[in-house]
């Protein structure tokens, strides 16, 4: 364990008339435990007496050295009898790193930050700052699925349309075949039922009825053809 680092605290302590303030006791006490290095500092009280003419010489450990943000706290006790001393109000001291420092100069001074609260300050805004950037990254590729989404749909809608008009396409000509063949048919019948009532057919009925079954043969080869290519 290394020894600590001191800074020696000088200063006069007066009565509200000039006089020195003797005898008179002055009491430091850090708030809290605290660390220098490897050393821990305890929050030990030390006191120095006022000489006649009200001063104090008193070692002090640099408490700005230190990580846990710690003070210490001063206090004077007045008078000759340690039963039945004046006790003033305590105030805040906060030794430097030097050799020598004065207590009026210390006294009143604002509290060093906890090294861990300043680290933990720096850690938390890198990690709201990567956590603001994570959050932009993902809005980001939502938008773009969207995006693509709605691509692939536009896509898939012109597919839709183009089917449709290839089965129109194929529709509409086997359409009018079935009607050309039913018409055909027709006129087969026809052809049969007067073939019926007035006996053999004659020479131009049966190339009629030839030149049907032809038609009709024609039509199917068509169907046939259109509905597999």
């Amino acid at each position: 364990m290394s020894a600590l680092d001191t800074c020696l605290v000088t200063g006069t302590i007066l009565n509200p008339d000039g006089t020195p303030s003797y005898p008179a006791t002055v009491t430091f006490k850090l708030t809290h435990r605290d660390y220098d290095d490897s050393n821990i500092v305890l929050p030990v009280s030390v006191s120095v007496d006022t000489d006649p003419a009200g001063h104090i010489s008193i070692p002090l450990w640099p408490n700005v050295d230190g990580r846990a943000g710690t003070v210490y706290w001063c206090s004077i006790a007045v008078g000759p009898e340690l039963w039945n001393r004046e006790r003033y109000a305590t105030f805040v001291v906060a030794v430097p790193d030097a050799a020598t420092a004065d207590l009026t100069a210390i006294s009143e001074l604002v509290a060093p930050s906890k090294v861990d609260d300043a680290r933990t300050a720096v850690i938390l805004a890198q990690a709201a700052a990567l956590k603001a950037h994570d959050d932009a990254a993902l809005v980001a590729a939502d938008r773009l699925a969207i995006g693509e989404d709605r691509v692939q749909t536009g896509l898939d809608r012109v597919a839709v349309a183009a089917d449709r008009s290839a089965i129109e396409a194929i529709i509409e000509p086997v359409t009018t075949v079935a009607e050309h063949i039913d018409m055909v048919i027709t006129v087969g019948a026809n052809i049969a039922t007067i073939a019926d009532a007035v006996g053999p057919l004659t020479s131009i009925q049966t190339a009629m009825l030839q030149m049907a079954t032809s038609f009709t043969d024609s039509q199917t080869r068509y169907i046939n053809a259109m509905a597999f290519s």
